[in-house]
């Protein structure tokens, strides 16, 4: 936090909303970068989970959740930079607050869950 627009308090909800712009003003263009790697890894690790399920209610499950990652991942990096309106939206596993970190890490359970039981669906004949 010795950047000079977050001592400055000229971003508001450092810790929230805008805590990509303060990675950014920290860590710098690698720190950024890091950061939407990871996060490029994880939505491809889901997709090919979701391709690997072959149920089709767990298939859907897990491209709702990735697609869920995305459009988080997608606003909040676009409102951090200005081309998007605030509308509140936390950076997945990043962002402070209690209850959106539970509810992120409950579906990336439920998909590691489907994904571990790929196999036992064999009543329905996939």
């Amino acid at each position: 936090m010795e950047g000079t627009q977050t001592q400055g308090a000229y971003v508001p909800e450092q810790t929230t909303d805008f805590v990509f712009s303060v990675i950014g003003e920290e860590f710098g263009f690698l720190g950024s970068l890091v950061v939407l790697l990871l996060f490029g890894f994880l939505l491809m690790r889901l997709v090919m989970i979701a391709g690997q399920i072959k149920h089709p209610f767990g298939n859907t499950f897990v491209v709702g959740v990735a697609a869920f990652y995305l459009v988080h991942i997608f606003l909040n990096i676009g409102m951090t930079t200005g081309m998007l309106p605030v509308i509140g939206i936390p950076l997945p596993f990043i962002s402070y607050g209690g209850s959106a970190l539970i509810t992120e890490s409950m579906m990336l359970a439920i998909v590691l869950n489907l994904y571990m039981r790929r196999d036992d669906f064999s009543i329905y004949g996939y």
